[in-house]
Formats: C-alpha cells, sequence, structure tokens
C-alpha cells in the first residue's frame, strides 16, 4: 500500500501546492525521508524519487519556490547524507542516483532563488549542503556522481549569492575537508 501512495505521489508531486507540501513542518517530506534506509529497497527508491520530483519544481515565481528551502534543514540534509551513504554501501545504485537527484534539484533551486531580486538569503545550512555534494565528489568512487557534484559546484560559484561572502564559503568548504 505505502509503495503505491508513494508511487502516485512522486509522478503527482509537481501538481501539489507548495503550501501543502510545506504543512505541519514539512511532513511529507519528513515521512519520505523515513522510508529512503528502508528495509524494503521499493519503498527507499520510490521515497527518493518523490523527494527527487520536489527538489526538482519548476515553475512559478521565487515566492512559490522559496517554502522549498525546507529541504535546506539540518535534519533533513543528515537524513540524505546517511541515505547516500546507505545506498552506495548497499549498492542500491538507483536510490543513490534519485537522492544525487535531490541535491542537483536542491542546487537548482537555491540557484534560482538567488537570482531573483527580492530574496537574498543564505540558507544556515549551506555549509552541510556542499558537504553532502562534496561527498559525492570526492568519496563516492562514481564518475556519474562525481560529473553532477562539479556542475551543482560551477551552478554555484557562478552566482554572486555564494560568492559574496568572505571568505568565500565554497573554496572553504572544499579547503576545509582537504585538510
Amino acid at each position: 500500500m505505502a509503495r503505491e501512495c508513494l508511487d502516485s505521489l512522486s509522478n503527482y508531486i509537481n501538481w501539489l501546492r507548495i503550501d501543502l507540501i510545506a504543512l505541519r513542518q514539512y511532513a511529507l517530506v519528513n515521512i519520505c525521508l523515513s522510508w529512503l534506509t528502508s528495509r524494503s529497497e521499493q519503498l527507499g527508491k520510490q521515497a527518493a524519487r518523490c523527494l527527487a520530483g520536489l527538489a526538482g519544481r519548476k515553475g512559478g515565481e521565487a515566492g512559490e519556490r522559496r517554502p522549498l528551502l525546507g529541504l535546506f534543514g539540518e535534519h533533513v540534509l543528515y537524513q540524505l547524507c546517511q541515505a547516500i551513504k546507505y545506498s552506495m554501501l548497499s549498492e542500491q545504485r538507483e536510490l543513490a542516483r534519485y537522492l544525487v537527484e535531490v541535491l542537483v534539484g536542491m542546487g537548482h533551486q537555491l540557484n534560482y532563488l538567488w537570482t531573483e531580486k527580492t530574496f537574498a538569503d543564505k540558507p544556515a545550512t549551506l555549509g552541510i549542503y556542499l558537504n553532502a555534494v562534496y561527498e559525492l565528489l570526492f568519496v563516492v568512487e562514481n564518475r556519474l556522481y562525481s560529473h553532477e557534484a562539479v556542475q551543482i559546484l560551477n551552478l554555484l560559484a557562478q552566482n554572486e549569492m555564494a560568492r559574496a561572502d568572505p571568505p568565500d564559503l565554497l573554496i572553504t568548504t572544499l579547503v576545509m575537508r582537504e585538510l
């Protein structure tokens, strides 16, 4: 039953109003996160597919997309990092692919919001997000995921908001991880 619900939700997630997704402190996102490391490989894959669809939403104005910053919550990012590690250890390639899509979609949402004149905020957890991207770039030994991570970093590095803080958060994150 849960698998069928997640399958339907992942197909129609773009049709839901964003305020319904943000309802009750992102209850829908938290449910999907709890299933990412489920014993049922199919449930985890469907939950990741649902989150990927949510993170990759297009259309609408910046005000409509702003609630997607809830994906940058510390709890959400921690769960995503744990699920990526789990998927690599258990060799669930399809789950890993959807989780990478979630991170890529989050990067695109952030970049879109930063290009809007009315939006000047940075998520407090940007460093955690960049660490997750770093994990894909250097820790996970898969060229496809490394390529995706490079694209995210390029996208963010070209944006004025990402470069606004001295010292540059992108460079600092990468340098600190190498030490």
